[in-house]
């Protein structure tokens, strides 16, 4: 695999199964954690679906389940670049608290959505400090800069209408 280091795989035999490709839904269990083994995500059983090639999750993690067959299970050691990216400093601002709904009173850790001069669209960020009437807000992904490490499982791919066989 391109993406991520494969630290384990298992696949029962499936017999005949062709790969699911870009386009197709499938249906996958996960949980995301750090390498210390402290959990961040967790699907709780409950299968998540996407449809690949429309970027729903990140791409080593879409690539994984490219590959993999139905029962199949991976484990992916991403470093940042594979999956949030690096930590950028450039991406904390600092923003009068009059600019914010309910700035005097932010906890810190408080994630906001706030528009930047970059985007048309509010973008999350985390508050990082609140002092003398100006809060620092980081619009890193809380994520970035990390080494995570994924286990998935794929439980299918989710036939067409029309074509049992997808």
């Amino acid at each position: 695999m391109a993406a991520g280091r494969l630290r384990r795989a298992t696949c029962p035999e499936q017999g005949g199964f062709t790969m699911p490709s870009k386009g197709q839904r499938v249906r996958f269990l996960y949980r995301g954690s750090f390498p210390d083994g402290r959990t961040f995500d967790d699907c709780k059983g409950e299968p998540h679906e996407i449809v690949l090639g429309r970027r729903q999750v990140m791409k080593a993690l879409e690539e994984a389940l490219a590959a993999m067959e139905p029962g199949e299970e991976r484990v992916l050691e991403l470093s940042p670049a594979e999956a949030y990216g690096a930590y950028d400093e450039s991406a904390l601002q600092r923003v009068p608290t009059y600019r914010i709904p309910n700035g005097e009173n932010l906890p810190v850790g408080q994630m906001v959505a706030w528009k930047t001069p970059r985007s048309a669209e509010p973008v999350p960020a985390t508050v990082v400090s609140v002092e003398n009437q100006v809060a620092t807000l980081d619009f890193n992904h809380p994520l970035a800069g990390k080494d995570l490490v994924y286990w998935v499982k794929l439980i299918d791919v989710v036939p067409e209408a029309g074509n049992p066989t997808a």
